[in-house]
């Protein structure tokens, strides 16, 4: 399923003397956790749905619409150690959800250091949400790792199976 993007806001990117860009909010939570790693890539920080997201840089690669298994990459700067911290506690992948607005979606007014929404809730322009933070490796100048959705091929199907033995009743 391909992921649109508005023509509108294809055309503010790409219009010369634009003053659109894109917010790109990233969320990282586990059930370890005890609240979820929101970040935004920007120095500013971003208020969305009542969260506050960090002002905090951080590389990536978007997740293809390929016909394999969604991929991309994530890189964190090490900057503040309990991020990368966080995520080595962890015994499973952390779950991450992407989403990047137009900057119009948000106040040009700093409210106590944070960017709020001008909108509610503000409908984003690309979201990739639910993908899996694996193969993560962290050293003194960032956490990197691949992100990719749940892969559907790797389960069994069906899952429970009809039978006599486990359902009796259905048998003549």
């Amino acid at each position: 399923m391909p992921r649109g993007i508005s023509a509108a806001f294809r055309r503010s990117l790409e219009e010369p003397r634009s003053d659109d860009y894109p917010v790109i909010l990233l969320e990282i939570s586990h059930e370890s956790l005890s609240n979820p790693i929101r970040v935004a890539n920007d120095v500013v920080s971003y208020s969305y749905q009542n969260n506050t997201y960090i002002g905090f840089p951080f590389e990536f690669e978007i997740v293809g619409d390929s016909e394999q298994v969604p991929r991309g990459q994530l890189r964190i700067q090490n900057v503040d150690q309990r991020i990368s911290d966080a995520v080595l506690s962890l015994t499973t992948p952390p779950r991450v959800d992407l989403l990047i607005f137009a900057s119009s979606d948000f106040s040009e007014t700093l409210v106590d250091g944070v960017r709020p929404s001008i909108e509610t809730d503000p409908v984003p322009e690309y979201s990739a949400r639910h993908l899996i933070f694996g193969n993560i490796t962290v050293d003194v100048v960032a956490i990197a790792g691949e992100i990719k959705s749940f892969d559907m091929s790797n389960e069994p199907w069906p899952a429970p199976r009809t039978t006599a033995d486990r359902l009796p009743g259905l048998e003549p």
